[in-house]
């Protein structure tokens, strides 16, 4: 794998290399989340399917970006548990059936890291968020990140919980490959 150096992201936003579109290959990509319940004693993970996203870098080094998530995908191995998160108790996935990461603006934060701003929307509901994102790999035509992003899920209306059972914490883990559009 092709680590990069702090120069080398630094570099490839201010010369130009990196400036253009870019788009999210799904093939080459995942997202997966983990929750805590029965009062921390039992990890449920899960995946969603990636439907698409881009990235911009402008002439500046500036990058923007989204990363659209099918809600309808959810997939924990447990049916009854999957038409649950499905439901309005969760990501209501027949009135919202995308998730979105938006990015509004990501810098290099360390050799291989971007510190990343914008917003996540899931359940018709948006909140602010900010993550770093690490670069995995990156050539002249493809970049693959990786990205930890910890909501409370309180926060988009899915406080199904009872008895207090279920942890309010989510972590979502993406791995996204974009190649140049």
């Amino acid at each position: 794998m092709n680590r990069p150096t702090a120069p080398d992201i630094t570099s490839r936003l201010a010369d130009g290399t990196a400036v253009g579109s870019w788009v999210l290959e799904p093939e080459g990509s995942s997202a997966e989340f983990r929750s805590k319940h029965f009062w921390g004693a039992l990890t449920v993970r899960g995946t969603l399917k990636l439907l698409g996203g881009e990235i911009t870098v402008g002439a500046d080094g500036a990058v923007t970006g989204r990363v659209r998530f099918d809600a309808r995908s959810v997939d924990t191995g447990h049916e009854k548990r999957d038409e649950h998160l499905r439901s309005s108790d969760f990501f209501e996935a027949d009135e919202s059936p995308e998730a979105v990461l938006t990015v509004t603006s990501a810098l290099p934060v360390s050799p291989d890291g971007l510190g990343c701003r914008g917003s996540f929307e899931a359940a018709g509901i948006s909140r602010p968020v900010t993550f770093t994102a690490t670069i995995q790999d990156v050539t002249e035509l493809a970049v693959v990140l990786t990205a930890e992003l910890v909501v409370d899920r309180s926060e988009f209306g899915m406080t199904w919980s009872p008895m207090r059972m279920s942890s309010m914490k989510a972590v979502g883990t993406v791995k996204a490959r974009f190649t140049r559009a």
